[in-house]
């Protein structure tokens, strides 16, 4: 297994090619509450604050192309 992972301080950046897979912890803390959104998965503190950034699908994940109206612009 090919791990990058980063542990001396924040953000803990967490990614498995294997398991295409990528994390990206922005504190310490429990996660009580997490939703999806746009296919990644945030979770938040009891305060609301996001904690941890999560992606199943890193493969997936590609740079957004342009609009061709903005393209010709």
């Amino acid at each position: 297994m090919d791990r990058d992972y980063r542990d001396r301080e924040f953000p803990k950046i967490l990614i498995d090619p294997d398991l295409d897979f990528a994390s990206i912890r922005l504190q310490d803390g429990v996660e009580p509450k997490s939703y999806l959104k746009e296919g990644i998965l945030f979770a938040e503190n009891a305060e609301g604050q996001v904690i941890e950034i999560q992606t199943l699908n890193l493969s997936a994940l590609r740079p957004r192309q342009a609009p061709a109206s903005e393209a010709t612009a």
